[in-house]
């Protein structure tokens, strides 16, 4: 029994040996795999002119894992792309991976360089130095005749910060253009974007002929200052072949050698010269949003034209705004002034930007849905927004007039819910007296202090016990609705619904129909939006596009008449098509089919 244990305890021994040595070894392994991990940098050049672009390759063998961070770069660089391959290879059985990532930097300003240590995972590369240098002159007077670069700016006065300032770059070249790539200035505190594609044309200089490549651009300041527009440059190639020739047309095999990348072109590149802009910083008197334009108008248009408003019922109102000289990011949301007893409800602007190839153009365009509490005179208040004429360098307003219209009395029963409620609210809800008037914007009738006194003494028991009676209540319908389900539930519910009262949807549809057989697009219009208020009391849709969407039925239809009611002399639309397209669907909404009750409402009601 004591050599047992003896033999399992040295076997033990041995055991833990062998364990400790395996552990040593994958230890062993793994530093010596991690000691093997490195990261380098390096250059393709290390000097280059102001505006060439310079390649930064990051390599990484072994263990090491993660991206390299290039926010460093940012400082003298701007990063214009980025590209990573991955290579891995297996001999002897050992594996060996490596990592490659290519980094196209533009130099922003001229001198020497550092491109400092880059951090790889958990490794660093070494810092680098790059020399860049201002374009010098053209080699020889020959090349310049041959092909020559030219830019220029147009500031029409002044340039503010975020305007755009027109930037023209032309390639003059004498037809021995073989290839070649236009390369566009890398600016630091500036923002450049091209305007629509080249242009191509001739011209005559000095008595030589020549072909001219036009692009154009507009660039942005992003701070006042001075603003240095480095050197755009060109790099391709040039016949080395006089242009004409019939020997020359002739040598197909020197035409292919010629177009092919193994020779037949002399390799060029051009500069053009660097240009200085003093960017003035924004004016006192801008206004709240900083709008430096040559031009901005702006347009409404109703959804009836005339508008016709009748108390609690939706009319939609459109502002468009165009702006020459902006984008359209630049152009801010509208924020209009309540009128008196209306409401007002904004939607989110739909911007956009074009270009002619010679400017860059700005459209906005924001739909408010305005809802009369009471019938009446109804006074709109003007619309302005100021902005900074770049052409004139002063401070103009873009203005709409304001309004004076005539609210018709609603149909029975909607001027009360419209001072009541907004549009999300359900229809035939009765709130307070207070209530109504505090949201339709009217002072309550006061009270003495002493008749109110008395109120408030005669009141509290009555709300507490209002207070206990609410649970109790609560408690009451939730056991008999479960009664319910167990004893008749459908019975019951045919009962519910039997004692709800229709809501005005017959009524509304003889007014839809009518408005379609007589075309009038605008009562066409308010009617829709009236039924989808109805239809979706928690959540109604807004505008015409919201309606067509949620209803499923018609939705080209309502599209249609959408687009007549904001586009001017349009005729596309088709009152009979519509209430054929939208008749049915509204009247399987009025009376949806009986269900089982399952205790919870739908999330939307039954759709066919």
């Amino acid at each position: 029994m004591v050599v047992m244990n003896r033999k399992t305890t040295r076997d033990r021994s041995v055991q833990d040996i062998r364990i400790g040595v395996l552990l040593v070894a994958c230890f062993a392994l793994l530093f010596s795999t991690l000691a093997t991990a490195d990261v380098r940098a390096r250059l393709d050049r290390d000097r280059v002119y102001i505006g060439d672009p310079v390649t930064l390759v990051i390599e990484s063998t072994g263990a090491s894992s993660g991206e390299p961070d290039l926010s460093p770069l940012n400082k003298d660089f701007r990063v214009l792309g980025t590209g990573t391959s991955t290579q891995f290879s297996f001999s002897n059985g050992r594996s060996s991976n490596r990592t490659s990532w290519t980094v196209q930097l533009g130099p922003l300003q001229t001198g020497r360089l550092r491109i400092p240590p880059i951090q790889v995972g958990s490794e660093q590369t070494e810092a680098l130095e790059l020399e860049v240098t201002d374009v010098p002159d053209q080699p020889t007077a020959q090349q310049s005749e041959q092909l020559f670069l030219e830019a220029e700016v147009d500031t029409a006065g002044k340039a503010y910060v975020q305007q755009q300032i027109p930037y023209t770059l032309r390639l003059y070249h004498d037809a021995r253009l073989v290839n070649g790539e236009l390369r566009p200035p890398q600016l630091r505190d500036a923002l450049i974007r091209q305007l629509g594609d080249d242009r191509r044309y001739s011209v005559t200089r000095n008595n030589r002929r020549y072909q001219v490549i036009e692009r154009r651009y507009t660039v942005s300041p992003e701070k006042s200052g001075e603003l240095r527009i480095p050197p755009a440059s060109f790099v391709g190639q040039l016949d080395t072949q006089p242009p004409g020739g019939t020997s020359r047309q002739n040598n197909l095999m020197q035409q292919f050698l010629r177009n092919s990348p193994f020779g037949g072109g002399r390799p060029v590149r051009v500069f053009s010269k660097a240009i200085t802009i003093d960017v003035k910083p924004r004016p006192a008197d801008g206004g709240s949003n900083w709008l430096p334009a040559e031009n901005i108008e702006m347009h409404d248009s109703w959804a009836s034209n005339p508008p016709t408003l009748r108390a609690g019922e939706p009319v939609t109102r459109t502002i468009t705004l165009r702006a020459t000289g902006l984008s359209g990011t630049q152009i801010p949301a509208l924020q209009l002034e309540q009128p008196q007893n209306t409401r007002v409800y904004p939607e989110q602007p739909v911007n956009d930007s074009s270009t002619d190839g010679d400017k860059v153009y700005a459209i906005s365009r924001q739909t408010f849905t305005y809802i009369p509490a009471r019938a009446g005179e109804l006074t709109i208040p003007a619309v302005e927004l100021p902005w900074w004429n770049t052409l004139n360098d002063e401070r103009s307003t873009a203005r709409l007039p304001e309004w004076a219209l005539k609210v018709e009395p609603g149909a029975p029963g909607t001027t009360a819910q419209a001072s009541v409620a907004p549009p999300r609210d359900r229809p035939g809800a009765a709130p307070a007296q207070g209530q109504a008037q505090a949201q339709s914007g009217i002072e309550p009738q006061s009270q003495d202090e002493s008749g109110w006194g008395q109120t408030k003494a005669l009141l509290w028991p009555w709300g507490m016990l209002i207070l206990l009676l609410v649970p109790a209540a609560l408690l009451a319908h939730k056991w008999y609705r479960g009664l319910g389900r167990g004893t008749g539930g459908v019975g019951n519910q045919a009962r519910q619904t039997a004692a709800t009262p229709v809501p005005r949807i017959e009524t509304l549809m003889p007014q839809l129909q009518r408005a379609c057989e007589i075309g009038d697009a605008g009562q066409a219009a308010m009617t829709l939006l009236e039924l989808g208020r109805l239809q979706w009391p928690d959540d109604p849709p807004r505008s015409l596009g919201q309606l067509a969407i949620r209803l499923g039925q018609g939705q080209q239809q309502i599209m249609l008449l959408d687009r007549t009611l904001y586009a001017a002399g349009s005729s596309s639309w088709n009152g009979a098509e519509l209430w054929t397209s939208v008749k049915d669907a509204w009247h399987d909404k009025a009376a949806p089919p009986t269900r089982p009750d399952e205790g919870l409402e739908p999330l939307y009601p039954h759709r066919s």
